[in-house]
């Protein structure tokens, strides 16, 4: 079936997908289903209520392997379930964030290199939840160094949908992040700087 998220690398076509599925074992069923519908290479999985105790063959169809950080009490984790014509390498998490549920590889398509990064945060308001978000943002901008153009031409060349609405969900969720991380404290006004920081 088409995607708006079908993408293509120098006719390496990569099929990736996103899901919410609030305990993988209890929806196998839909898992395989999924997968056998549409076969995404690289699918994340957030909340998939695993424990370290629960072993990949018990939910995971063949032909796919399984990267996952798993939540100690009932709950969160994260993974991504990846077809095996994929070669990737599991990116370590620093040790500073540990804490974090998050999972991170890298993908060589077309001899270019390419970070896939899966983040779960759960829900609340309180300092602790608030100390986790800081955690996150500095771990995921610690996974994610890049530059601002050089992922604003990823999104260019990931989506194959022209759509504007949705280009600039990708923009504003990807891009604009970096260009205003600290910007009350930054705030340049020199031309020179903002190059700086946009590059």
């Amino acid at each position: 079936m088409p995607s708006p998220f079908f993408q293509s690398y120098n006719n390496k076509h990569i099929r990736m997908a996103l899901a919410n599925v609030r305990s993988i074992q209890k929806k196998q069923n839909d898992l395989n289903l999924f997968l056998s519908v549409y076969r995404p290479e690289i699918f994340s999985v957030i909340e998939t209520w695993l424990t370290p105790n629960d072993p990949d063959n018990l939910f995971l169809p063949s032909g796919y392997s399984f990267v996952r950080r798993d939540r100690a009490t009932r709950g969160g984790g994260v993974a991504f379930i990846i077809n095996d014509t994929i070669q990737y390498k599991i990116v370590s998490i620093p040790s500073q964030f540990s804490h974090i549920e998050i999972v991170s590889i890298d993908v060589s398509i077309s001899k270019k290199n390419y970070r896939f990064i899966s983040y779960y945060r759960s829900g609340g308001f309180d300092k602790s939840a608030e100390e986790y978000a800081f955690d996150s943002a500095r771990c995921i901008k610690e996974l994610s160094k890049g530059d601002a153009s050089s992922r604003a031409c990823l999104i260019v060349k990931c989506f194959t949908s022209k759509n504007k609405d949705l280009l600039v969900k990708a923009f504003c969720s990807y891009v604009r992040p970096l260009l205003e991380y600290c910007s009350p404290l930054w705030n340049p006004h020199y031309k020179y700087q903002i190059t700086k920081i946009e590059n």
